[in-house]
């Protein structure tokens, strides 16, 4: 609970707990006069790391972000420097190329809310003891740039290491290359093309195909571009495709998709790698639904 508001739900799977943070926004006060989206963003952000602290987290222990923005391409611009100054205080952004990928695996798309706000944000958090075998891994794309190195602070996905299955949440991808630039303008069905391949060599890497993806969400700009995204599924394979299509402005003007997803495989078929990060827990078959709490 958020005060009286409820706002999440936490379970525990051997030596780790996760938590779940559901419609997080940052109106303050009068709505009416609350106009300014990136001093939203920054009070949504900062509520949800006041909760995590109070549930013993940080935003070091976050896998995953979905953030659903009011007009997006109004100020996601303004968005992203509110976001990359909060993650800079939390240690989160990396400061060279060295450094160990903390940012979680995200998703940015536009999306309203009933009480008007600018922004809303869901996530999941996890923590274990240290000691425990590495379970949490956040995602580079060789054939993508970091977003990061272009302002956006998210990993291109996660690593959830789990005893008899491995999870891969994928974050928001669209048709960007290895420079950070939007591809195929205008041109929607190269750009779900492209985004299958992006994903198909994200998850690659890690021994998951296509064919394992358990559940998505597919974005297009144009109601009428739903049925492109349809027949290109089918055409790879994917005729049951486990998914929602869903009409929403993308980050960028010319992009007129995006997918984000989530992949399940067996562990053996996985590829052990090193640089697991920040996160670690053991593992467990059963796991165990936590009522969250306030401290103190």
């Amino acid at each position: 609970m958020d005060g009286t508001v409820p706002c999440g739900r936490g379970w525990r799977c051997g030596d780790a707990t996760f938590l779940t943070l559901q419609n997080i926004q940052g109106l303050n006060g009068d709505t009416a006069q609350d106009t300014d989206p990136a001093a939203q963003a920054q009070r949504m952000i900062k509520r949800a790391e006041r909760i995590l602290r109070e549930q013993g987290l940080t935003f070091r222990n976050v896998i995953r972000t979905w953030f659903y923005l009011s007009q997006i391409l109004d100020w996601y611009g303004e968005f992203n420097k509110a976001r990359n100054a909060l993650y800079d205080t939390y240690g989160i952004i990396p400061t060279s190329s060295n450094d160990r990928l903390l940012l979680p695996a995200s998703t940015g798309i536009a999306g309203d809310t009933p009480q008007g706000a600018a922004g809303t944000l869901d996530l999941i958090a996890m923590a274990g003891p240290m000691d425990s075998h590495p379970l949490i891994k956040q995602l580079s794309n060789a054939h993508q740039l970091d977003a990061f190195r272009y302002n956006s602070a998210f990993s291109r996905g996660a690593l959830i290491c789990n005893a008899d299955v491995h999870l891969i949440q994928v974050s928001g991808t669209a048709a960007i290359d290895e420079a950070g630039v939007s591809l195929y303008p205008g041109d929607v069905r190269a750009q779900i093309e492209c985004t299958f391949d992006k994903i198909e060599a994200l998850i690659g890497q890690e021994g998951a195909g296509l064919e394992d993806i358990c559940s998505a969400t597919a974005f297009v700009k144009r109601p009428e571009d739903a049925v492109h995204f349809w027949e290109i599924a089918g055409s790879r394979g994917l005729k049951d495709f486990p998914g929602l299509c869903v009409v929403a402005d993308i980050c960028r003007d010319e992009l007129l998709f995006e997918i984000d997803a989530e992949v399940a495989f067996p562990r053996l078929r996985s590829t052990r790698r090193p640089g697991l990060t920040t996160h670690s827990a053991s593992t467990a078959e059963h796991c165990t639904i936590l009522p969250l709490h306030r401290k103190g």
